[in-house]
């Protein structure tokens, strides 16, 4: 089990990484991808644009999702972004290690019923397990967005665990 003095720097940079509206928009899927180890990518090579497509992310953004953009981490997990056309408000979906995903309520989340076998959201985020594999589903519509669980961002998160 990890410590909760490691786990609180990787919860804030799992919630930065989500919040970051730095990347830039393209009319297709855009990867950018590092050199992870070839464990980590055998073990993570998920595709997370697969989980949510463009047009629920439109949905739960209220207007029109740009096509993802889709990023890999070092440790080979995929994420995939969808921003509005002004990149004020964006759904963010990330494959993660299932440990980081199982200690969100230790870090004060609250759980979430009915997203894959366990779920919890905690600052602006679910991160959700199923079957052995974590995922995180984030819906970013204003500040307050970050503070509140959104009935969409659940709506979106069931759907994502549904293709896990």
């Amino acid at each position: 089990m990890l410590k909760s003095t490691a786990i609180l720097p990787l919860c804030a940079l799992v919630a930065l990484a989500a919040c970051s509206s730095g990347s830039s928009s393209s009319s297709s899927t855009t990867v950018e991808s590092s050199s992870a180890p070839a464990a980590a990518t055998t073990a993570a090579a998920e595709d997370a644009c697969a989980l949510v497509t463009q047009a629920e992310a439109t949905t739960a953004l209220g207007s029109a999702a740009q096509a993802g953009i889709a990023k890999t981490d070092h440790d080979g997990y995929t994420s995939c972004r969808y921003y509005d056309a002004t990149k004020t408000k964006n759904v963010f979906v990330q494959f993660l290690d299932p440990k980081l995903a199982d200690n969100m309520t230790m870090m004060g989340g609250k759980e979430v019923a009915g997203v894959g076998d366990k779920a919890t959201w905690l600052s602006g985020s679910i991160f959700f397990q199923k079957g052995g594999k974590a995922a995180q589903v984030g819906l970013y519509l204003s500040p307050a967005s970050m503070q509140t669980m959104d009935p969409g961002e659940v709506d979106l998160a069931k759907t994502a665990a549904g293709r896990m």
